[in-house]
C-alpha cells in the first residue's frame, strides 16, 4: 500500500457495503432472524435480483447490503487464497 493511501490510527476503517433506507422496497427471500445482545432483531434475507445477503434492523428499519464482490474482497483479505503452512 502506498503511503498516500495508508491509513493512520486516526482514520476510520473503510466502509464496506451500503445502507438502504427504511422505506425502500426490496424484493427478497427470507433466510432467518437473529437477535442482538441488546434485544434488537435482525431479519436476514437475500436479494431476489442478485442473491446478495441483506440484514434489516428492527430498530431502524434500515437494511445493510453486502455485494458478492465485497464478500470476495473480504475473503481474500482474510487469507482464503493463502496456502496452509
Amino acid at each position: 500500500m502506498s503511503e498516500e493511501n495508508a491509513q493512520t490510527t486516526e482514520d476510520p476503517a473503510p466502509f464496506i457495503g451500503r445502507i438502504i433506507p427504511a422505506k425502500a422496497m426490496i424484493l427478497r427471500h427470507n433466510v432467518g432472524t437473529a437477535t442482538g445482545e441488546d434485544g434488537t432483531e435482525y431479519e436476514m434475507t437475500t436479494s431476489v435480483t442478485d442473491r446478495s445477503p441483506l440484514v434489516k434492523s428492527s430498530k431502524t428499519g434500515k437494511t445493510f447490503s453486502l455485494s458478492w464482490n465485497d464478500i470476495i474482497n473480504l475473503a481474500v483479505q482474510a487469507g482464503v487464497d493463502t496456502p496452509d503452512p
